[in-house]
């Protein structure tokens, strides 16, 4: 889900920037949905380490995914109303700490020693990664289909990324479950 979010993230910034040249309003999309984001995030930055441990990982890690993928499908339709997009973009914001601050704790939860250094280290390197790859090819995309598509398409990915994640993440839970049963049972 981080790698995806990572990769898709230039449906936000450089979509924002393209739809905003494309209604004649250059900057100020771009400028209302990163202000909108950055507030939401921040704020919630402060709450989400104080909650995080009473919520389920996976779940919270694929809801806050989610809530993002459709804040980007929303924002072609939100604009060109700067006050809606500043508002789409918050609830985007707002959501990407808890989906973060899940996903450290499960890593800490579950790796220790080399292991979680390469978890987190993994993590980081396929975010920062499928950023810095989204942002190289972005324009082109966008270029090709258009901002307001592609914005759609992007906030589409992360939906399935997430809905994927927890159908595997459930899935691993159930194995490890079993796996503990059938160990009880043979004791």
């Amino acid at each position: 889900m981080a790698g995806v979010g990572g990769i898709c993230w230039f449906g936000f910034s450089l979509g924002l920037a393209v739809l905003g040249v494309e209604l004649g309003m250059p900057g100020a999309l771009v400028a209302a949905g990163m202000s909108g984001y950055g507030i939401a995030s921040v704020a919630t930055s402060f709450l989400a380490p104080v909650v995080i441990d009473r919520l389920p990982r996976m779940e919270t890690m694929a809801l806050s995914w989610g809530v993002l993928g459709v804040a980007f499908v929303a924002l072609p339709v939100a604009a060109p109303n700067l006050v809606l997009i500043a508002v789409v973009a918050a609830v985007g914001g707002a959501a990407m700490p808890w989906g973060i601050a899940a996903l450290n704790a499960l890593i800490s939860e579950q790796t220790a020693g080399t292991e979680r250094r390469v978890a987190f280290t993994a993590e980081t390197v396929m975010h920062s990664g499928g950023a810095s790859l989204g942002l190289l090819v972005g324009g082109a995309v966008i270029g090709w289909a258009g901002a307001g598509p592609v914005l759609a398409a992007t906030g589409g990915v992360q939906v399935l990324a997430a809905a994927v994640g927890l159908l595997l993440g459930r899935r691993a839970s159930f194995r490890e479950n079993q796996g503990t049963q059938e160990e009880l049972v043979a004791a």
